[in-house]
């Protein structure tokens, strides 16, 4: 199969070598919580898509409870200390709007994990996993429903909250 019109280009997210409104499509997979400066990725993103562009973005979410929003955090960076922040989804739709692109979200879900393979993927240091189970084991209810923590087996699962926003240039 041959597909015509598509380029891959590799660059920093924060400033990518494309020219202003050059893209029709633009899709970010499980890496925005990796980036420093979400707000300057963002403007990114509106100097790239053409008028009428589209974008997709898919990755972990924060949560609108702020209890649970640093729950989910400090998993987070125990686990990988390049992740910098998971948005919640009404943060996302307000950075997003701000630059001129109206977003909405297409689907959630959640990712579902267990800590063995969620942290042994990540070369998660020993210390920084006991600390991790230890949240799992002292999870508040609430925590522990959203995020759907269970044990079996001795072994912790989780669903890590997800979600696919799409957005228009307006």
């Amino acid at each position: 199969m041959h597909i015509e019109h598509i380029r891959f280009v590799e660059g920093d997210a924060h400033h990518l070598p494309l020219a202003d409104y050059s893209v029709d499509v633009l899709a970010c997979r499980l890496a925005a919580h990796h980036f420093v400066d979400v707000p300057q990725v963002i403007r990114e993103w509106k100097r790239l898509l053409k008028p009428a562009g589209k974008l997709l973005l898919i990755d972990s979410i924060g949560a609108e409870d702020a209890e649970l929003d640093a729950f989910i955090h400090e998993i987070e960076v125990l686990r990988d200390p390049s992740h910098v922040r998971n948005y919640a989804v009404s943060t996302w739709l307000e950075m997003l709007k701000a630059v001129g692109i109206e977003a909405h979200v297409q689907h959630s879900w959640g990712i579902h994990m267990d800590v063995p393979t969620w942290t042994q993927r990540q070369r998660t240091s020993p210390q920084h996993v006991e600390r991790i189970l230890q949240l799992f084991a002292t999870a508040r209810p609430d925590v522990r429903q959203h995020l759907h923590i269970e044990q079996q087996h001795g072994i912790y699962s989780f669903d890590l909250p997800a979600a696919l926003i799409v957005g228009t240039v307006v």
